[in-house]
């Protein structure tokens, strides 16, 4: 713990599949700044590469989200430790989900693991999230680069089986400090705004609070802002801001089209509800609406998986969907079952890959339904027939590689069409 002034830098691993503001770290900054320490921030690969302040530091804080491979977040230390000579902290989301043997390995190699929130380990007591700092305009210039992305919450009040949310508290940031990132982050480069709450809708106040806000600052993101809500949160009053806000998409999470597979994955609604509410929240906000499925989860069938491609097709006329693979991630529900189902599970990674295939499943089967799935809008029917042909007759692996280097194409452009990275 640490109650001493210190110099001190914060790093992460940069996604480059689907980059976004490193939300932890800006955030813990902020919050060490206050209590008296100097802090910088960067990429991993940039103290690789050598860009940044030849300064010496008093500790290192690595955080680390999730992992493709288990062993990486001991390296990044062991290199974090031999480059800088300092003492190197272990933290964020991923660190939650490991084992105490896995803890261990590090511990034995002299490298700390802290599992509980960044503040707390650089202060005193409960956090107070309502006078939260805001970000600081320097840690965008040493990172090189801004996106979008922004959270006016901490936590989720649900308990999806799939999630790897560890923080299931609700806290929420106050309509200042929020409105405060928002203008800095439009000062710096981004040209749209990416409220990356699990949940944006929670409370209706919340909303209101921020939305006027920024109007009494002439802060205008309407129809260049994003944000998710929750099927339980579409009602009329959610309804009413998200029209206020006016943004280019709400995203919603559904999963599946199943209602047998929306229980076993906790969604705590049913199909017939999920497509109401879609229809109602088209209607009456007449916004974008995108839609989020996850295929393959522990006691997904081929039965399951043709029902989501017939709510897929139900709402296509007026929602848009991208589809993920099941990725098994300890410390969750479905982790403990897919091991149950399947003795050779392995946490997962990005979800654009197969990682895990239940046993009623077949990894030719997940591949075919995910591509039926998100190419169900194609009007090009033969050259469809042709590829679903291939589908069948094609290795898996082969098919897989080039699924994924298809849908990195599509989410580069994606992203690149969002937020315009800049050198702040």
């Amino acid at each position: 713990m640490a109650e001493e002034s210190m110099n001190v830098l914060l790093t992460t691993r940069r996604e480059a599949a689907e980059q976004r503001n490193p939300i932890a770290l800006l955030d813990l900054a902020a919050y060490m700044r206050t209590s008296g320490h100097t802090v910088d921030c960067y990429y991993l690969d940039q103290l690789k590469n050598g860009s940044r302040n030849k300064k010496s530091y008093d500790l290192v804080g690595l955080s680390v989200l999730q992992v493709t491979r288990e062993i990486t977040p001991l390296r990044d230390a062991l290199f974090l430790r031999k480059k800088l000579g300092s003492h190197v902290v272990v933290g964020g989301k991923w660190v939650k989900t490991i084992t105490e043997e896995q803890k261990m390995v590090f511990v034995n190699q002299g490298i700390e693991v802290y599992a509980d929130a960044g503040e707390s380990y650089f202060g005193k007591g409960e956090v107070d999230y309502e006078a939260y700092p805001s970000w600081d305009r320097i840690d965008f210039e040493t990172l090189k680069g801004v996106r979008g992305d922004i959270m006016t919450t901490r936590g989720c009040p649900h308990h999806c089986h799939f999630c790897h949310n560890t923080e299931k508290k609700l806290a929420f940031f106050n309509a200042r400090r929020t409105a405060d990132n928002v203008e800095l982050l439009l000062n710096v480069g981004a040209q749209q705004i990416s409220f990356c709450d699990d949940i944006f809708t929670l409370r209706p106040a919340h909303m209101e609070s921020l939305y006027h806000e920024l109007r009494e600052r002439h802060i205008s993101i309407e129809r260049r802002n994003e944000f998710f809500t929750h099927i339980n949160h579409i009602n009329e009053e959610t309804v009413k801001w998200i029209k206020k806000y006016e943004p280019f998409q709400v995203n919603v999470g559904i999963e599946s089209g199943d209602d047998r597979m929306l229980k076993l994955m906790g969604k705590g609604f049913d199909s017939d509800t999920a497509y109401n509410k879609l229809k109602m929240l088209h209607e009456e906000a007449r916004v974008p609406i995108g839609t989020l499925f996850l295929i393959g989860f522990p006691g997904e069938t081929e039965e399951s998986l043709q029902n989501t491609l017939s709510f897929i097709d139900k709402i296509r006329a007026f929602a848009g969907n991208w589809v993920s693979y099941y990725q098994p991630v300890r410390g969750t529900v479905g982790y403990e079952m897919a091991t149950l189902r399947n003795q050779g599970t392995i946490p997962g990674g990005r979800n654009m890959l197969i990682t895990y295939v239940d046993p009623n499943l077949s990894r030719k089967i997940l591949f075919k339904y995910n591509y039926r799935m998100m190419n169900y809008s194609s009007e090009d029917r033969l050259r469809t027939q042709l590829l679903y042909w291939l589908i069948d007759v094609l290795p898996c692996r082969l098919l897989e590689r080039i699924r994924s280097l298809r849908q990195r194409k599509r989410l580069k452009q994606y992203m690149q069409g969002y937020p315009t990275p800049t050198n702040a």
